[in-house]
């Protein structure tokens, strides 16, 4: 496990964590660049792997992970580990940093790397000796920094990495030799993502997650892991997979609420000379800071402008030297007026709770990044939505399994789900919720607005938005039976 570093000193072999199951949270250590890849959630993270559980100055892991999305197209996280195997000790803080640039409407490519300090040596309060022990004696801490960068190429529902694992390695100490270019391991990984279509509510935005990942060290015989992942956004996750070297695993995480998970997972050594160690556990706890099921803000609801009063006449004093007959003409004339004014206020109320039911309509479809303002003139767009004509108005129709017969307004497509979740956030915090359904045959993501019984509803809400200048370029989906 040691080598010696010319006649007198002794390095300590490293310990680096074996973090090929930190599928969902932590997956920077597996690549850099997956702290930003597909992510939607800023979190914090607690991890511990007891490797065969029951041994004594058996190995174990500790972790605590930080991974911030600072916008699409970048990601910054820091980690802490501290691991043990009998009386040596590996302590390591890393940075993550990913930067991501968009090559077409459908691929990326993400660069990251986790830079940081590492230190080995020998535990002094689990080092015991009866006698003095040169050899032990002659064991030096070593401290060093190091660099792994990290590639990840992704299209469609495809990424595809590449790791070199501390391949930057510069010591501390001046009597042991550095190692500016020359990686401990290489490392290559495959993630395949498999939306589920299913009306029920349970498995709302769940896919499945293939990964694959080999990794090839300086020293030593290649290692071959291979997992699935169901993933439930709204319920936690399941993951089963085979480690060559560490055997079978199989786990599950929970979601606690809507910020917190906690995750558990076993693994055992199923050949090699693991095959007579015991269990691994691992346990962890996550709390994510931005996560997508937040609750929702509360929208304020328009204020109603009341409908302003007739103001009624004064009766002039009626002369008491007039007639009968003059005293019943202006009865008559005032009652005619009122009249008049009585049919007036009937109809300018009806009309007033038309436009006041207009305005609602209008408000709840019409919050945009424009402020949520109103085009000036409201009576044209309430005569021209209630009109038949569909020139200009786009129909679709599409057959995908899973999904209710129906007319679905279209507002926006996109090519990844990471860019619908953003513009559903978006959508939510302008008042507006919104859907989303994914089409096999384009492989798009579709994030409609609501979903009508009837085609003439539909159209009517389609021309509202036409006519309000707020989306151009929205559209009706028919939905048809299967």
């Amino acid at each position: 496990m040691a080598h010696l570093q010319g006649q007198e000193t002794v390095v300590v072999p490293s310990l680096d964590p074996p973090t090929h199951n930190l599928l969902k949270y932590g997956d920077f250590w597996n690549n850099p660049a997956f702290g930003q890849v597909r992510k939607t959630e800023t979190y914090f993270q607690l991890y511990h792997r007891n490797q065969n559980f029951g041994f004594e100055n058996n190995y174990e892991a500790y972790l605590a992970s930080y991974s911030g999305i600072l916008n699409q197209q970048t990601a910054f996280g820091v980690s802490a580990s501290h691991q043990r195997l009998g009386i040596l000790d590996n302590n390591t803080i890393i940075l993550n940093f990913t930067r991501a640039i968009r090559l077409s409407d459908n691929s990326r490519l993400a660069l990251g790397f986790n830079g940081g300090f590492r230190q080995l040596g020998l535990s002094s309060s689990r080092r015991v000796t009866l006698v003095p022990d040169p050899f032990l004696e002659s064991i030096a801490n070593q401290s060093e920094l190091i660099l792994s960068p990290g590639l990840v190429f992704s299209s469609g529902r495809w990424d595809f990495g590449f790791t070199a694992f501390n391949l930057v390695r510069y010591s501390l100490q001046t009597e042991l030799e550095s190692e500016p270019l020359s990686a401990e391991a290489f490392a290559g990984q495959i993630r395949y993502f498999k939306p589920i279509d299913s009306s029920s509510s349970f498995f709302e935005d769940a896919q499945w997650v293939f990964y694959a990942q080999a990794i090839s060290p300086k020293e030593g015989d290649a290692q071959l892991s291979g997992s699935l992942v169901l993933d439930l956004p709204q319920k936690g996750w399941l993951q089963a997979g085979y480690n060559s070297e560490y055997g079978g695993h199989a786990g599950f995480g929970l979601n606690l609420s809507s910020s917190l998970r906690l995750s558990y997972l076993f693994e055992q050594p199923l050949s090699g000379n693991r095959v007579n160690l015991s269990t691994t556990h691992e346990i962890g706890l996550t709390y994510a800071i931005n996560s997508k099921n937040a609750d929702k803000i509360p929208v304020k609801k328009p204020k109603r402008e009341k409908t302003p009063r007739t103001k009624k006449k004064k009766r002039q004093p009626i002369d008491d030297t007039a007639g009968i007959d003059s005293l019943k003409t202006q009865l008559a004339e005032t009652n005619a007026l009122l009249n008049d004014l009585l049919k007036r206020q009937d109809s300018l109320e009806k009309r007033n709770a038309q436009l006041e039911d207009r305005m609602e309509e209008l408000l709840a479809l019409l919050k945009s990044g424009n402020g949520g303002v109103l085009p000036g003139n409201i009576k044209e767009i309430v005569q021209r939505s209630d009109s038949d004509d569909e020139s200009g108005l786009q129909i679709d129709k599409l057959n995908i399994n899973g999904n209710k017969v129906g007319f679905y307004l279209v507002l926006e497509t996109f090519g990844s789900k990471l860019e619908v979740d953003a513009a559903q956030a978006r959508y939510k915090r302008m008042g507006v919720n919104t859907g989303h359904f994914y089409n096999d045959g384009n492989n798009l993501y579709y994030v409609y607005w609501k979903r009508f019984e009837s085609r003439r509803k539909a159209l009517q809400a389609l021309r509202i938005i036409k006519n309000s200048d707020y989306q151009d370029k929205a559209w009706i989906i028919q939905m048809e039976n299967n």
